[in-house]
């Protein structure tokens, strides 16, 4: 293409009869002139010159032309708000362009047809009330024609990335919030594929792209900024030569592009990113109601929902309070009121998490509900293999998560709330309940009640470690009846119920789906059972879409 700062030395091939003229002469010899004004005044292309003035200074000075055009045009691409000037421009002063100075023109003739073509495919799509006419352009210029027309010389991949461009921008401004977004998925996988298989066409089209970027949704922010960072040389190229255009709407953009793909603050890249696609995905207000949130901050769980999880952990630190009042005056109990008791707060505080998510959370929404009740068993039974708690989640999220697992609990009081003195909290732990519950969950756990009423958890892996330290031996036997476990050695270890119940439990990091350890914790083997069963489970109803 002719350079913006020097006319071609071809031009006077096109058209020469016209050159040829006295009127045709006079004109050649201020087209120097001619072309300085352009830079200042781009809009006199289409007031100023008529069809055959338009032709020759074309040819005299494509490069110019284009920049012109690329300068008034800016605000318009894919705003809608009315016909960009390139689209005017070509639609009403190309009629004696020659092959040569469309090649040249080529860029600016693909962004021109390439509207054209996306604005019509929308109107098919959504219907023609929907997207209205821009008015005609001069007599003779309607939009129709002027699509046709100019899509028979514009280059095929040129024309495919504005239509593409222009369909997703539009059906993205007219979508109303119950129309569904497929549309915007396959244009979105259509402008990927062409992105794939013609890089040229976006590297040539480089300026006009970043132009318009601020009227793509965040679309063309993120896909160049990704695109750029993932190593892609030819746009990086493109891109740093953007960064040198004369016009400060391309350069701009260009530079953002460039500082947020070399990542000159890591953080800020990532929130970069994140808005933009936060605003490319949140065009279908459904999404930001939407079940799981994949934009939302790192969360805990697979919950991917932070008011929940910070719910479900408030709730247990809420129960636990009660609990401690409970310890307070009852210390003395049996280990088995005081589970019954700790279930039982437990119990109560889960049952307010719906009703406060209800209350809190849009109707559309789709958030899970969270359920905790419990199931006493026989005392007789636990002697089986030793287990206070039979853990049985059960997580059903239609299409995304189904399944079942058991957990398994021992629960120990401190020494101190049996009437033990001394400065150090310690628990007794009996070796041969310890093995059993191992044998029948490997990621079993140990629920330790402190004087206060905290509740400590640790795995039963670690209890078994430090019983075969103390007792000498790789393998724990039953010759010694119990251990004593200090505060002093567990407390680095030990993590609150909180943590266990919301992080592990419901995050799915312990618990087996095995049949021995599922059925021992559901209580469905007659023979071995724990004393209370503890159900928990995370659904989303079949068939409620928000």
């Amino acid at each position: 293409m002719p350079s913006a700062n020097g006319p071609s030395e071809l031009w006077r091939l096109s058209p020469p009869d016209e050159v040829a003229t006295q009127e045709g002469r006079d004109l050649a010899a201020h087209l120097p002139k001619i072309i300085g004004e352009l830079r200042h005044n781009p809009n006199s292309l289409k007031y100023a010159y008529d069809e055959r003035e338009s032709a020759l200074i074309a040819a005299y000075d494509a490069g110019s032309v284009e920049q012109a055009l690329l300068t008034a045009s800016h605000e318009d691409l894919l705003a809608d708000r009315q016909a960009p000037l390139v689209v005017e421009w070509l639609a009403e002063k190309s009629k004696y362009f020659d092959e040569r100075v469309w090649h040249e023109l080529r860029i600016a003739v693909g962004v021109a047809a390439g509207v054209l073509t996306g604005r019509q495919a929308v109107r098919e799509i959504i219907g023609e009330s929907q997207l209205h006419h821009w008015r005609r352009y001069e007599e003779g210029h309607t939009e129709d024609l002027s699509r046709v027309r100019l899509a028979q010389v514009a280059p095929k991949s040129h024309c495919d990335l504005w239509a593409n461009l222009t369909m997703l921008v539009e059906l993205r401004r007219l979508r109303h919030r119950d129309q569904p977004a497929l549309h915007d998925t396959a244009v979105r996988s259509r402008l990927e594929q062409h992105l794939h298989e013609h890089p040229e066409a976006w590297t040539e089209a480089m300026p006009w792209l970043l132009a318009s970027s601020k009227n793509s949704h965040g679309y063309l922010d993120s896909l160049l900024v990704a695109t750029v960072a993932m190593g892609d040389s030819r746009f990086r190229k493109a891109v740093e030569s953007a960064a040198n255009h004369p016009h400060l709407a391309i350069r701009m953009p260009a530079d953002g592009v460039l500082a947020r793909a070399e990542g000159t603050a890591e953080v800020e890249l990532s929130e970069h990113l994140l808005e933009i696609v936060a605003g490319v995905l949140d065009g279908d207000r459904r999404r930001i109601q939407a079940f799981p949130q994949p934009l939302a901050a790192p969360t805990h769980t697979w919950l991917s929902h932070g008011p929940l999880e910070n719910l479900i952990k408030n709730h247990i630190d809420f129960s636990l309070v009660s609990f401690s009042e409970i310890v307070h005056l009852q210390g003395s109990a049996e280990e088995d009121v005081l589970t019954t008791r700790l279930l039982g707060c437990l119990e109560q505080e889960f049952s307010k998490i719906d009703t406060h998510m209800e209350i809190t959370t849009p109707h559309a929404a789709r958030i899970p509900e969270i359920s905790l009740a419990q199931r006493p068993v026989r005392k007789s039974d636990e002697r089986a293999i030793g287990a206070d708690i039979g853990l049985v989640i059960t997580i059903e999220l239609p299409q995304r998560l189904r399944v079942s697992f058991g957990e398994l609990i021992q629960v120990k009081k401190s020494k101190q709330l049996h009437g033990a003195t001394g400065a150090s909290e310690s628990w007794r732990i009996d070796i041969k309940q310890l093995n059993d519950i191992i044998e029948h969950s490997p990621t079993s756990a140990y629920w330790l009640i402190q004087k206060s009423g905290s509740v400590l958890c640790l795995p039963a892996k670690l209890l078994h470690a430090i019983t075969s330290a103390k007792t000498g031996a790789h393998s724990v036997t039953n010759a010694a009846k119990s251990i004593t476990v200090r505060y002093t050695e567990i407390r680095h270890a030990a993590i609150g119920l909180s943590q266990y119940l919301r992080d592990l439990l419901i995050g799915m990091w312990v618990g087996s789906r095995s049949d021995l350890t599922l059925s021992t914790a559901s209580g469905a083997n007659d023979r071995i059972r724990p004393m209370h069963i503890l159900d928990v489970a995370v659904r989303i109803q079949e068939g409620d879409d928000g």
